[in-house]
C-alpha cells in the first residue's frame, strides 16, 4: 500500500513539473522580450558601447572629436571668438590641446560650448544617465554601412583625458583662405554667411577626404561628405582632426 501511495505522488509531482515548465519558459521570454525592447528603445540603431578593436576605437573617438569641434563653431560666439584667435597666434594648424584641456574644470569659452555639444551627443554618464536620454546622433538616421552613426557612452572627463593624453592631434584648416577670398573678417561672419563647415578626420595621399560630415547651422545633425571630397575650391572652411 506504501508502494503504490509513493508511486502514485511521485506520478503527481511529474505532472505538476511538466505543466509548469511551459508556463516558466513562457514568462523567461517574455522577461527577455521585455528587456530588448527597453534596451532598442535605450539605444535605438546605435551601437554605444567602443569596439574592442583599438584601431576602431581611435577612429570613433576622432571622428566625435571633429563633429564636436565643428558644432560648436557654428552654435557658439564666444567659442568662435576664441578659436580664431587661435588661428591668428598658430596659424592653420595647432594642438587640440591649445582648445581643450584634459580637465572640465575651468574651461575656456570654446571648450565650455564643446562641453555643452557633447552632453547633447553622448550619454551623459557623469549625471548617471546611462541611456535613453535624449541624445541625437550626429548625422542624419541610415549611414551607410561603412561610416560610424553612433553616440559615445563615456563620462566627459574620460572623454577629455583621452583625446587629449592619449592620442597627439592637432586642428589643422587647410583652406583657412576661404575666409578672405570670400571676403569674411572672422569666424562671425562666415558662419553667417555660408551657415556650414566640413568636419573632417581623415585623409588619403591623394588629398581627397572620405571620412567627415558637412554640418548646419540649421538642424543639429549633417550630412557624410560624399566619396573623395576636395576641401579645396570648396566655400565650406575645413576643420580637420588629425595625427600630429
Amino acid at each position: 500500500m506504501k508502494l503504490v501511495r509513493f508511486s502514485f505522488l511521485f506520478a503527481l509531482l511529474i505532472m505538476v513539473s511538466c505543466n509548469s515548465e511551459p508556463d516558466e519558459l513562457e514568462q523567461l521570454e517574455v522577461n527577455e522580450t521585455i528587456e530588448n525592447e527597453v534596451t532598442s528603445s535605450q539605444t535605438g540603431r546605435f551601437n554605444l558601447d567602443l569596439p574592442d578593436d583599438p584601431a576602431d576605437e581611435t577612429e570613433q573617438l576622432m571622428y566625435m572629436t571633429s563633429f564636436l569641434v565643428g558644432r560648436t563653431l557654428l552654435a557658439d560666439a564666444p567659442a568662435r571668438d576664441y578659436f580664431y584667435a587661435q588661428m591668428n597666434q598658430y596659424g592653420n594648424t595647432f594642438g587640440l590641446s591649445k582648445v581643450l584641456s584634459a580637465s572640465p574644470t575651468n574651461p575656456n569659452p570654446f571648450q565650455a560650448a564643446f562641453h555643452t555639444q557633447f552632453y547633447l551627443y553622448n550619454y551623459d554618464l557623469d549625471n548617471g544617465n546611462t541611456g535613453g536620454g535624449p541624445v541625437s546622433p550626429p548625422v542624419a538616421p541610415n549611414p551607410p554601412p561603412d561610416r560610424w552613426g553612433g553616440v559615445l557612452q563615456m563620462p566627459l572627463a574620460s572623454y577629455l583625458g583621452t583625446v587629449v593624453n592619449t592620442y597627439s592631434w592637432e586642428l589643422h584648416i587647410p583652406n583657412d583662405n576661404v575666409l578672405t577670398l570670400y571676403g569674411y573678417n572672422d569666424l562671425h561672419e562666415y558662419v553667417a554667411g555660408q551657415a556650414s563647415l566640413a568636419s573632417l578626420w581623415s585623409m588619403d595621399t591623394t588629398q581627397l577626404y572620405t571620412d567627415g560630415a558637412i554640418l548646419f547651422v540649421m538642424g543639429n545633425q549633417g550630412i557624410y561628405l560624399p566619396s573623395n571630397y576636395s576641401v579645396f575650391g570648396n566655400p565650406n572652411l575645413a576643420i580637420i582632426v588629425r595625427e600630429q
